[in-house]
């Protein structure tokens, strides 16, 4: 059995609650870390609703985080103990692993030892924090790959390689509707399962773009051969109210593949 969840959009997740809380299959669920640890009410709610938020995403914003190591270095102490604290927040709310993102695209071939040096550090100080609230810190990577040429793969396997530790690990983050037909799907688990620690399905429901039975049927046998441990994240970009409960309806059957 792999773990599913559903990720939540923090600016209506009442109504993303409500539809989550109707699915027979899935019963987990992925925010954002700075919106669970600031929303206690999204915290009982899920509780009260028996739904287990699995996943939080983006351990710091975003678009803080993948500067990270570009900031001044007297400050980065302050950034350390503010990331080990939403650590221990999230381990506190039954979260098991979190992503972040590490500004894969700023490390420049010119200056990638010291860029890569910067990101090793500040992982290795994070991995104590991690491994004593036994949480996985997933570094985000997209397949495919974000524009032709890019090395956000191959940079974020020479940091998890770099680490060298069980809580380092990789989002994959990954978009069905931008994959070619003849894509090789067990190549890509193939060569990176064991360094996944949550696989994450985007797709816009209003552009046409949605999942299928049968893929994610094969997606679930493939994982499962390759012995698969992390958890498996549907990230439906649904803003319309009435959207919300018929992806959620969706997403429970195409779930059951991984009970």
């Amino acid at each position: 059995m792999i773990f599913c969840a559903v990720s939540v959009v923090d600016a209506n997740w009442k109504q993303w609650l409500e539809a989550i809380g109707d699915m027979r299959v899935v019963r987990g669920l992925e925010c954002s870390a700075s919106f669970l640890v600031s929303t206690p009410d999204f915290q009982a709610a899920a509780k009260r609703d028996n739904l287990r938020i699995s996943h939080a995403r983006d351990l710091l914003p975003a678009d803080m985080a993948r500067y990270l190591t570009e900031s001044p270095a007297l400050g980065r102490g302050d950034v350390l103990d503010c990331l080990k604290k939403t650590l221990a927040q999230c381990q506190a709310c039954g979260v098991e692993s979190v992503c972040l993102q590490m500004g894969l695209d700023r490390i420049g071939d010119a200056t990638f030892d010291h860029d890569m040096n910067e990101r090793v550090r500040l992982l290795r100080a994070l991995m104590p924090a991690a491994d004593r609230h036994k949480l996985t810190v997933c570094l985000r990577v997209r397949h495919p790959r974000a524009f032709p040429g890019s090395k956000e793969w191959e940079r974020a396997a020479h940091l998890v390689h770099e680490v060298m530790h069980p809580c380092c690990r990789l989002a994959l983050d990954f978009f069905p509707a931008e994959v070619p037909p003849d894509h090789d799907l067990e190549e890509l688990i193939r060569s990176c399962c064991f360094h996944v620690g949550v696989v994450r399905f985007h797709y816009t429901p209003s552009l046409g773009e949605t999942l299928d039975a049968a893929s994610q049927a094969r997606w679930a046998k493939l994982l499962q051969q390759h012995g698969y441990k992390g958890a498996v994240v549907f990230c439906p970009n649904v803003t319309e109210e009435d959207g919300i409960a018929t992806a959620c309806e969706k997403i429970d059957q195409w779930a059951e593949a991984y009970a």
